[in-house]
């Protein structure tokens, strides 16, 4: 008998390339309700919907990403999805006994000179009041304790720079193709693990065919540089040489994000290089 997951948020960035790898690979019975049809931020129309859903598992990947424009308001926006949509369908996960994927960020750890990466998932998250994250970062933060606190069955993925959806402009591979092109500067001081989008669809299967709970970590198995990515990525694209900057120097005014950060994959989900993830990006552009 085919899995049956409901997917809220399948039509963004990472769920345009989720959706259709869990239908067509490994044939999963899916609901795809748009923003319309399934408000998380609306606590009653959420406990309806999940109550007549016939699914075992929900995949919440809708989220406010706009990590810049949080700082514009406070927050506000950021959290009233991240956080309370979040709780929201926490907690009809738990009322209902939906198994709940949260999906977030590797925002939540400071990456900082005195809490350098790459974090493990037993690794301690940075505090919700601290400076050294923004409200973005805070707010993915307090929806992974919302979850956590519901109650409900559940696993937290982290990602990071997710990549592999060749026609977003969101996708942090064509965001580092438009920079290059422009003849801006990459970062070479900042440390991280991309995910590669189509491996988030594989570890999705796993954890749900296996009924796996907890925390963990889906990005490639090494961490990079934006200049080293970008550099191998204009060099596969015939690109030319990349510009060097530092995010150091960059973030000086602005929203802080994780300087010496990276994440430990959870190989038994994820095991794979991020030269590797890059060759596939290319050949399928």
């Amino acid at each position: 008998m085919n899995q049956k997951l409901l997917v809220i948020g399948a039509n963004g960035l990472v769920g345009k390339v989720c959706t259709p790898i869990l239908k067509e690979k490994y044939k999963f019975d899916l609901m795809t309700p748009t923003s319309e049809e399934l408000d998380i931020t609306d606590k009653a129309s959420v406990e309806t919907f999940v109550a007549n859903a016939e699914v075992t598992t929900i995949l919440l990947l809708a989220a406010n990403t706009d990590v810049d424009g949080a700082e514009k308001d406070g927050g506000i926006e950021a959290r009233r999805v991240n956080v309370e949509g979040t709780k929201n369908v926490a907690e009809a996960s738990k009322k209902y006994s939906k198994h709940l994927i949260y999906i977030s960020t590797d925002f939540v750890f400071s990456g900082s000179e005195d809490n350098k990466g790459p974090y493990s998932v037993t690794s301690k998250t940075e505090n919700i009041d601290s400076k050294l994250i923004g409200e973005y970062a805070k707010s993915k933060l307090m929806g992974e304790i919302a979850v956590k606190e519901s109650g409900c069955q559940f696993m937290i993925v982290r990602i990071s720079y997710p990549f592999g959806n060749p026609n977003s402009e969101k996708d942090f591979a064509n965001k580092t193709i438009k920079l290059i092109k422009s003849g801006y500067g990459l970062f070479t001081d900042q440390k991280f693990s991309p995910t590669y989008i189509p491996d988030l669809a594989d570890a999705v299967s796993k954890i749900v065919q296996n009924n796996l709970t907890g925390v963990c970590h889906v990005v490639c198995s090494s961490v990079t540089t934006p200049h080293e990515f970008g550099q191998y990525l204009s060099d596969k694209l015939g690109l030319g040489e990349v510009k060097q900057s530092l995010l150091k120097e960059f973030m000086v005014g602005r929203t802080p994000k994780p300087l010496f950060g990276g994440l430990v994959a959870s190989k038994e989900l994820v095991d794979r290089n991020w030269k590797e993830a890059v060759d596939n990006f290319v050949s399928e552009t």
